[in-house]
């Protein structure tokens, strides 16, 4: 069973008093990854023997956790994705998990089933930052959380900035996949079908879809940010050649002291993918000439 089937579960199996234990997590996260018991007592103001009782409900599920020294409790990754989906019914966004769409490094993206009359299908991507190098991940993104022992903070503040960015690209004609919500950690988006260009064996016409993705990359420039990492495994596109970008946090405004760095990286990407799988022949120098014209 995944994590998210997991937490989707505990979002009924869960009473009010673990909620507002798990509530009180969260809220702390800023200054305070642990807690002693006697603090959540007072920041919950739970009977003692009411927070005994649900502090060992969320211990047995693995939603909180002991601390090597036994002092304190913490809550893990699967508290923050079970309060993030409790939101989420709680605001009639969504009524229901579906399957998982792609687990990555940093995010896992599920497919859930919105509450409106006609039922359609969104997605879900859960960020997953420090599952790989916690000192690596603050290195390449550009996240000013400053509190560094949390990387479960440094997920929530992930989430809003491609929040952020993805609304800042609404109608701006730079093709990406509408952000509907945001609970904590988690983008609610416009479900994407279609395949990543780095899974699609053939193209009928690259040179098309090559000339799209730069243009896309010249809307974005034009509109003041630049993703920072623009590759095959970040372009969606679906049956009809239409593409569509993803993965937007590590983006940076055009005014950024390596702007002309990363907005070269991005074009060579998807330059040198072309060259050399479609046996396409561009320059892409030439192409970031076009782009800044």
């Amino acid at each position: 069973m995944s994590q998210i089937t997991s937490a989707a579960r505990y979002v009924k199996e869960l009473d009010v008093n673990d909620f507002k234990i798990l509530k009180v997590c969260i809220s702390s996260l800023k200054h305070h990854e642990v807690l002693t018991r006697n603090e959540i007592v007072d920041y919950s103001k739970l009977h003692g023997n009411i927070a005994d009782y649900a502090i060992s409900n969320l211990l047995e599920r693995k939603i909180l956790a002991k601390t090597s020294n036994f002092k304190g409790y913490k809550m893990l990754s699967l508290g923050l994705d079970v309060y993030a989906l409790k939101i989420l019914v709680e605001k009639n966004i969504i009524n229901a998990v579906g399957r998982p769409i792609g687990i990555g490094k940093e995010s896992d993206v599920y497919e859930a089933f919105t509450q409106n009359e006609n039922e359609s299908t969104v997605a879900l991507k859960f960020y997953r930052i420090g599952r790989t190098s916690f000192t690596d991940t603050k290195r390449k993104r550009s996240l000013e959380n400053k509190n560094p022992h949390s990387w479960l903070l440094l997920n929530v503040e992930a989430a809003k900035k491609e929040y952020d960015i993805l609304s800042s690209l609404e109608n701006s004609g730079v093709s990406i996949a509408k952000p509907i919500y945001r609970s904590l950690h988690c983008l609610i988006l416009d479900k994407i079908d279609g395949m990543r260009l780095s899974d699609i064996p053939v193209l009928y016409d690259p040179e098309k879809i090559y000339r799209k993705i730069i243009e896309q990359i010249k809307a974005c420039y034009k509109h003041g940010l630049i993703n920072c990492d623009t590759s095959e495994y970040n372009i969606m596109i679906n049956s009809k050649g239409d593409i569509v970008l993803i993965d937007w946090v590590q983006a940076v405004r055009t005014d950024h002291p390596n702007a002309s760095y990363y907005l070269e990286r991005d074009v060579k990407n998807v330059t040198r993918f072309f060259n050399r799988k479609f046996k396409l022949d561009h320059d892409h120098l030439l192409e970031i000439k076009k782009t800044l014209a």
